[in-house]
C-alpha cells in the first residue's frame, strides 16, 4: 500500500511537475512541500491546496490510494461499470423494442393522418 506521499510524488512525476513548482502552485515553501513528498503527511490545509491546484487529480486517491489517481479515469471507469450492467442481451432486447415501437408508429401515422383528414373534410 501506497502512503499519501508517495501517492503525490507519483502524481508530479506523472505530470512533469517539478516540487520547486508545486510548492509556489500550492502558495507554500518548497522545503514543506518537499516534506509533504518525502516523510510529513501534508495538513488538512496542505491537502486543500494540493487538490485546489490539480484538479484533475482525485481527492480520493490521494487520500487512501482507491480509485484511480485522475478524475477523468475515475468517471471512465465508473461508465464502463454501468455499461457492464448492460449485458449484450439486454442491450439487444432494448434495439428490438425500439425497432418494435418504431413500426407501431410507422404504422398507425398514415391511419392518424386519413382519420384527421377526413375529420377535416367533414367540418369543411
Amino acid at each position: 500500500m501506497t502512503t499519501i506521499n508517495e501517492r503525490l510524488k507519483l502524481y508530479l512525476t506523472f505530470k512533469g511537475i517539478k516540487h520547486k513548482e508545486a510548492a509556489r502552485q500550492c502558495g507554500i515553501n518548497e522545503q514543506q512541500f518537499n516534506n509533504w513528498c518525502n516523510n510529513i503527511k501534508p495538513s488538512i490545509d496542505g491537502l486543500q491546496r494540493i487538490v485546489k491546484n490539480y484538479s484533475d487529480l482525485s481527492a480520493r486517491w490521494l487520500l487512501t490510494g482507491d480509485g484511480e489517481m485522475l478524475w477523468v479515469d475515475e468517471i471512465k471507469n465508473q461508465n464502463n461499470k454501468f455499461i457492464d450492467v448492460i449485458d449484450q442481451d439486454g442491450f439487444q432486447e432494448l434495439l428490438r423494442k425500439l425497432d418494435s415501437d418504431i413500426a407501431e408508429i410507422k404504422r398507425i401515422m398514415p391511419i392518424n393522418i386519413k382519420v384527421a383528414q377526413e375529420k377535416m373534410q367533414r367540418v369543411h
